[in-house]
């Protein structure tokens, strides 16, 4: 599995261009992520740029570090009802990946915290048409929603290969269901490590990176939030030291 840290973990903006890399590359090279996301930088018609994205990814690849999407979340105070919000979202995240796909990227993440509405409609309806996007750039689709019955109840509504799941590590251990009935490597397109290491017991971390690992999972670790350059370097310690210890 591969620690992945947002590309604005250093403290700075995330890259617009690969002229714009000098920093994050320096504080790469002191805290050894595995891999950095980031989205497309926007090209000269306020659309996603996936030919400047290509090259920022080379760039980093050239220094060891895989290249992922940044997740999109989608928060719970979306409007999920008003056509316009649904159309404007819609086109945004068609146009996202359509950029990935051209910058040789295979996977989006969706945190969708907006409450259902009737039957999850709004939802369904959304990664409908993103999924035809994605099919279409080789792409999976990762899905984190709060609830794990809701997202059970999502996978099978939909039975699209292309789409995956985005979990918490805790929501891991002792997972399992539509969720993980399929072959996981397939299935788990990524996971994310909790916000605050402090809080959270270590065995209940262990367990799913252990299994992570035994599995063979290959896709991004994303870390929580932190509140500063060194506050990631030191997750990044921290959540090594325990895959190690879980392996």
């Amino acid at each position: 599995m591969l620690i992945t840290l947002p590309a604005d973990a250093y403290g700075g903006p995330a890259p617009a261009s690969v002229l714009d890399l000098t920093s994050l590359l320096a504080f790469a090279r002191a805290c050894r992520p595995d891999a950095v996301c980031l989205k497309p930088p926007i090209g000269p018609d306020d659309q996603p740029n996936g030919a400047g994205l290509l090259a920022i990814r080379e760039r980093l690849e050239a220094e060891g570090l895989r290249v992922f999407c940044q997740p999109v979340t989608i928060p719970a105070t979306a409007p999920v009802t008003v056509p316009s919000w649904r159309m404007a979202t819609l086109f945004e995240s068609r146009a996202l990946a359509a950029a990935l796909g051209e910058a040789g990227l295979s996977q989006l993440v969706i945190r969708w915290y907006a409450a259902p509405d009737a039957g999850d409609m709004s939802l369904l309806a959304f990664l409908d048409r993103l999924l035809e996007e994605a099919n279409r750039n080789g792409m999976r689709i990762a899905l984190q929603l709060p609830s794990m019955a809701r997202l059970e109840s999502v996978l099978l509504q939909m039975g699209n290969g292309a789409l995956g799941t985005a979990l918490p590590l805790a929501e891991l251990d002792g997972a399992s269901g539509p969720v993980l009935d399929s072959d996981p490597r397939l299935r788990l397109q990524c996971a994310f490590a909790p916000d605050d290491l402090e809080k959270v017991d270590a065995g209940a971390l262990l367990r799913p990176l252990a299994w992570l690992e035994a599995i063979g999972y290959e896709g991004p670790l994303y870390l929580g939030e932190q509140a500063s350059a060194p506050a990631y370097a030191e997750a990044i310690t921290k959540v090594r030291g325990l895959i190690e210890n879980g392996a």
